[in-house]
């Protein structure tokens, strides 16, 4: 069993590149990943830059416990200039994507257990995939140092604690899977869903599968 703190310690030391200096037509994009919680919980968007050899983790932000509609207006501003958000639609569904700002480019995902890889629904405008598929995703991710935390990214302690809460165990084939030993998981479930827009974004893999980008 290994615990996710180590495997990140010695990639939280990147200074966080400030927007402006994001060049046009650069191979720089710009995702985001945001877990959605009904009121009784924490809802969670994960901001990253997405680099040709690396991801920089450059906000982790826990958003107050509140109405839908005033979540997204303070998430609003974090919003522009992104390429892609891929958000979970699993639990408030059409609700919650009628009230997302109109940009940046929206995909949703609806989270199943179990560990089903990713597809697109039987009406082509979401995909689904399995949560343990997706952190584990997540883990692949940092096991390859792929993926790191800007040194001033607002919210990169709470991440860190959050990922803590993680652990590596071995699974029936051999391989590390990632699982949540207990606590909190809305910051880790969207950087899942960060890493995931970046793979669609650089993968097209959305247009692929059939979904349909809302903007």
């Amino acid at each position: 069993m290994v615990f996710l703190r180590a495997s990140i310690r010695d990639t939280l030391e990147i200074p966080t590149r400030p927007e402006s200096q994001r060049v046009p037509g650069s191979d720089l994009k710009l995702v985001a990943g945001l877990d959605i919680a009904r009121r009784h919980d924490h809802s969670a968007l994960v901001l990253l830059d997405v680099e040709p050899d690396r991801l920089i983790v450059s906000a982790a932000l826990r958003l107050p416990q509140a109405p839908l509609r005033q979540q997204f207006a303070l998430i609003a501003p974090h919003l522009a200039g992104l390429d892609l958000l891929v958000f979970d639609q699993s639990g408030l569904g059409d609700a919650a994507a009628e009230l997302l700002p109109k940009t940046p480019p929206h995909l949703g995902v609806c989270l199943i257990g179990g560990d089903r890889s990713l597809t697109r629904s039987a009406q082509g405008d979401r995909l689904i995939v399995g949560k343990s598929w997706l952190i584990q995703r997540l883990g692949t991710a940092m096991l390859s140092g792929g993926l790191t935390v800007a040194k001033r990214a607002p919210g990169r302690d709470l991440l860190r604690r959050e990922l803590g809460q993680f652990v590596f165990k071995p699974g029936a084939r051999g391989q590390l899977r990632l699982e949540a030993a207990h606590g909190h998981d809305d910051l880790v479930i969207a950087a899942a869903l960060a890493v995931l827009a970046a793979d669609l974004a650089a993968s097209r893999t959305s247009q692929l599968f059939g979904a349909t980008l809302s903007s």
